[in-house]
C-alpha cells in the first residue's frame, strides 16, 4: 500500500487513511510514536521497566518480611505475655506452661531460674549476688512442702 513500511510511516496522508480504515484518529502522539526506532523505545522502557521491576520486588520482599515476623510473633505468644515481671515471665515461657502449673514445678523452676542468674552474676561481677539469700528459701519450699500439698 504506497510504497513500503518507510514510506507510508513518513507520509501523513497515507497514515490519515490508515487511520480511517481502522476508524481512529492519527495525532501528532500517533505520528510520533509510529516514527521511532523500536530500539530506542525499547532501550528508553526497559530502564523504567527495570525500576518499576525492582521497586516491586522490594515492595514483595518487605511484606514477606513482615508477614513472616508477624507469624512468628504470633507463634511465639502465649499466656506469659500477660506476666508483667520478667523473671516470672521468663520461667513461665521456658517451661513452656500454657494457663496453669503444678505449685511445686512453679518453684522449682524459679529457684532453677534464680540459681543460674545468680550464678551469671558471680562469673561477671566476681562476688555473689546480694540476693542469693533468697535460693535458700526456695529450696525449703521444694524439699520441704506444707503437709496437705
Amino acid at each position: 500500500m504506497g510504497g513500503g513500511e518507510e514510506k507510508v510511516v513518513m507520509d501523513d496522508k497515507l497514515l490519515a487513511k490508515i487511520g480511517k480504515v481502522v476508524k481512529e484518529e492519527i495525532n501528532s502522539q500517533i505520528k510520533y510514536a509510529v516514527r521511532e526506532n523500536v530500539d530506542d523505545v525499547i532501550k528508553s522502557n526497559f530502564a523504567r521497566f527495570s525500576l518499576k521491576v525492582e521497586t516491586a520486588m522490594n515492595e514483595i520482599k518487605d511484606q514477606v518480611q513482615r508477614s513472616t515476623e508477624t507469624i512468628l510473633t504470633r507463634l511465639d505468644s502465649g499466656p506469659h505475655d500477660l506476666i508483667e515481671d520478667e523473671d516470672v515471665k521468663a520461667v513461665w515461657k521456658d517451661m513452656n506452661w500454657r494457663l496453669s502449673c503444678k505449685a511445686r514445678h512453679f518453684v522449682d523452676a524459679v529457684h532453677h531460674h534464680f540459681a543460674q542468674k545468680f550464678a551469671k552474676y558471680t562469673l561477671e561481677k566476681g562476688e555473689p549476688h546480694p540476693e542469693r539469700w533468697t535460693l535458700k528459701f526456695l529450696s525449703n519450699i521444694i524439699f520441704y512442702p506444707a503437709i496437705g500439698t
